[in-house]
């Protein structure tokens, strides 16, 4: 289908060849996603060890766990609005930015409640993060590679879950 001379951009993709470039965003994208279910699966893994730390109980530990995850609700639905605005690039940045500095920064909480605060900030940032990972790869990736080349980027993701449960609870 063309309009005028001119071919929609959809059937151009599908004609690229998959060079380097397309290797280098599954690994870019497949990061973001490591540090996504690394965030996910951490919370399982700390929410025993701030048990200790800050003297929670059986309440305290759900909410180290649901606070990341109450972000993440928001991130998703409100960061998923922003990307289709402002571009997925940007945005696919800006989660990993946000989820960097409230995580390095819940490193230094003072009591459970700053903790519980920075933990959910965080969570805002990966929020639409996986939402970004599949997206992203549709616009680039042609059709005929795109389910192994999002298996891979999900592969390198899926690394942060046994490493989440080797680093968490040390």
């Amino acid at each position: 289908m063309t309009n005028g001379d001119r071919t929609p951009a959809s059937a151009v993709l599908e004609t690229l060849p998959v060079t380097r470039w397309h290797w280098r965003l599954v690994v870019i994208v497949g990061l973001g996603t490591f540090f996504d279910l690394y965030e996910v699966f951490l919370g399982g893994v700390l929410a025993p060890v701030l048990a200790t730390e800050f003297s929670l109980g059986t309440a305290g530990k759900a909410l180290v766990i649901a606070s990341g995850f109450a972000g993440m609700f928001v991130g998703a639905n409100v960061l998923s609005i922003v990307a289709d605005r402002m571009g997925r690039r940007r945005v696919f940045i800006l989660n990993l930015l946000v989820y960097s500095l409230f995580s390095l920064a819940t490193a230094f909480s003072p009591n459970i409640e700053t903790f519980l605060v920075l933990r959910f900030l965080a969570g805002i940032g990966l929020g639409a993060e996986l939402v970004l990972v599949d997206t992203y790869l549709a616009e680039f990736v042609p059709a005929r590679v795109r389910g192994r080349m999002t298996a891979w980027a999900y592969t390198i993701g899926f690394v942060g879950v046994p490493l989440a449960a080797l680093l968490g609870g040390k």
